[in-house]
């Protein structure tokens, strides 16, 4: 439909449907080591508006991945769903809106502040993820050095995962996800870098204020404020 109308009118449309694996992630130049098995179902949407402004919905069906991060598990099978909305002015990410992840024991809803075409703050609302409850924002770096900057402000933050999930050399997502609870121990490191082993990655600012904060399955603090 390419006639002349209102800006809310879209004069171009377009939809794409992808079936994502492992093997196409890391085609694609993505590394999810063993953090990802399974398969997921991607729909992008597309439209394209009068003025040079544009939509992108992308829709990550998760139902049939195993996934397996230092916060977060679901085996294959159980639903799970991530959506985002792009805003882009001619060409530019000009907004990034209703970030939306739901899944077994998590709920993530927020949007991105962007400046020059790129996102700059994450903020995330009334974050559930296991059993920590809270809000929080993540400012991007801006330069090569520029640390990661994240503050949380949480009812309960559950940090136990990061201290206690060890995971197993060279299993599977769907292997670690489905034998989670039975973890004791994860390497620190590989919460920031994505590794345990190799040079340093980019630095982190971290600042939490948290009610209960869980550094052990049972064990907890209370009242913490924390700069790291």
């Amino acid at each position: 439909d390419f006639r002349s109308g209102p800006m809310v009118h879209a004069v171009e449309s377009a939809s794409l449907q992808g079936h994502v694996t492992p093997e196409g992630v890391r085609r694609a130049g993505f590394e999810m080591g063993e953090h990802f098995s399974g398969s997921a179902q991607l729909d992008v949407d597309y439209d394209r508006f009068v003025g040079g402004r544009a939509q992108v919905n992308i829709d990550l069906d998760l139902d049939r991945a195993a996934l397996s991060i230092p916060i977060w598990s679901k085996k294959a099978g159980q639903e799970a769903n991530a959506s985002v909305e792009l805003g882009l002015d001619h060409g530019q990410i000009s907004s990034i809106e209703n970030i939306r992840a739901v899944g077994p024991d998590l709920l993530i809803d927020g949007h991105a502040e962007t400046a020059a075409g790129m996102a700059r703050r994450l903020i995330l609302r009334g974050f559930h993820v296991g059993r920590s409850m809270g809000n929080a924002s993540v400012m991007l770096p801006v330069h090569e050095k520029d640390p990661i900057g994240v503050n949380v402000a949480a009812k309960v933050l559950d940090l136990s995962p990061l201290v206690s999930f060890q995971t197993t050399p060279d299993s599977p997502a769907s292997a670690r996800a489905a034998t989670r609870q039975g973890s004791t121990g994860y390497h620190v490191p590989e919460m920031a870098s994505g590794r345990v082993k190799g040079p340093p990655g980019r630095r982190w600012n971290l600042n939490v204020d948290a009610q209960t904060l869980y550094y052990s399955q049972k064990d907890v603090l209370t009242n913490v404020h924390s700069h790291l």
